[in-house]
């Protein structure tokens, strides 16, 4: 009898330890999840307030990111500086801006005046040869480098029209050294994205 209550109490205590350690684990599996949402929900806020941070025009800048409707034409342009001779003509790019909530972006624009990377309502986005458009552009975190539209975006851009525009997602960076506007490539803007 002796051996039988040994046995018994042996399954209890085994019950016990096994029902302890459910728990245990349970619990940290739950308050785990917990803390893994607590993250995500940090990471979430803090992108939704870096976003909101890099509007275009926030805080009084002049660099950011904004959302608008438009579609490409094609200006010819004279070189700024000629050597011998007269000056070359290039085709350079505009993206025309049909639609945008951005209103920082639109007293950006008026405030550029005459300059041969902006129009009215109106932004450069670099030179057009044989369907293909590259630009150059300054900023703080990339430094100077020159950029190339893929082929599919600059048709869709160019194909676009007042009446079926285009939505591309623009920012500028900032450049607090001064823009390089010495090339006849330049475009104030850092990166193109079509929204699709």
């Amino acid at each position: 009898m002796k051996h039988r209550q040994k046995g018994i109490s042996a399954v209890i205590i085994i019950f016990i330890v096994g029902f302890v350690g459910f728990i245990i684990i349970l619990s940290w599996f739950v308050l785990g999840k917990d803390k893994n949402k607590e993250n995500k929900s940090t990471s979430t806020t803090s992108a939704n307030q870096q976003s909101k941070a890099q509007d275009f025009g926030a805080n009084n800048t002049d660099y950011g990111v904004f959302r608008a409707d438009g579609y490409g034409t094609i200006v010819k342009q004279k070189g700024a500086t000629c050597e011998e001779g007269p000056c070359q003509e290039y085709n350079y790019a505009f993206f025309n801006i049909t639609k945008t909530s951005n209103t920082k972006l639109l007293d950006y624009l008026q405030m550029q005046g005459a300059s041969p990377f902006f129009q009215e309502r109106a932004i450069g986005i670099g030179c057009e040869d044989n369907g293909h458009i590259s630009y150059m552009n300054s900023s703080d975190t990339k430094g100077t480098h020159t950029y190339s539209f893929s082929d599919e975006d600059a048709t869709t851009i160019m194909n676009a029209t007042a009446e079926n525009p285009v939505t591309v997602e623009i920012e500028r960076l900032q450049d607090s050294r001064g823009n390089i506007k010495s090339s006849k490539c330049y475009s104030y803007f850092s990166t193109f994205k079509i929204v699709r």
